[in-house]
């Protein structure tokens, strides 16, 4: 039969080594965790500037929109007086 000593020696190996493992993994799952909020935030960043340069676009086209009926306005109101007058 095995010595007390030597059986307690293994358990306490076992045990160090499982307390270990746990630990490097729950140390791992944090880094992880922490990578994602970072990434996360970053996305969120790109998102935000995405959207405001999309306003942007939006403004420039309806004021484009609106600077070219004024414009068609104008020209059939040349091509008009250009009919009457010749």
């Amino acid at each position: 039969m095995m010595d007390s000593g030597i059986l307690m020696g293994i358990v306490v190996v076992v045990l160090a080594t499982i307390i270990l493992i746990t630990l490097i993994i729950q140390v791992t799952g944090a880094w992880r965790a922490r990578g994602q909020i970072a990434q996360d935030s970053a996305y969120r960043e790109l998102a935000e500037t995405m959207a405001a340069a999309q306003a942007d676009a939006k403004e420039a086209l309806e004021r484009q929109s609106a600077e070219l009926a004024e414009i068609k306005t104008r020209l059939t109101a040349i091509e008009k007086l250009l009919h009457d007058v010749g």
